[in-house]
């Protein structure tokens, strides 16, 4: 792992080029990913705990939406930066926090 890390001042902790890929993630147990995101996510060891309390493994995180995390009462700051890291792991395919595109009628 790279010692090149920046932190934002909202805690969120950034890896500059070391992320997992998907594969490694979805192959990371439940106990496994509570120290993989403790160590990658400041300041929201807590909210880290029920995710494992919630028994979720490496597969079922990289399919968390915001909506999941809410229902679990993570609370919007730390669901966001949840999201985030899920959208870098995966090249930032996935877009929770956005608004669904409307259909125009014409």
């Amino acid at each position: 792992m790279s010692s090149n890390v920046a932190s934002s001042s909202t805690g969120l902790v950034i890896p500059s080029f070391d992320l997992p890929t998907v594969e490694e993630v979805k192959r990371i147990n439940n106990a496994e990913l509570n120290g993989f995101l403790k160590r990658r996510l400041a300041n929201i060891d807590n909210h880290i705990d029920t995710l494992t309390a919630q028994e979720v493994d490496g597969e079922d995180f990289l399919g968390l939406t915001r909506d999941d995390l809410m229902s679990i009462q993570i609370p919007l700051g730390p669901a966001k930066k949840i999201i985030k890291f899920i959208n870098d792991i995966q090249g930032g395919k996935r877009t929770s926090f956005l608004p669904t595109p409307c259909h125009i009628r014409q």
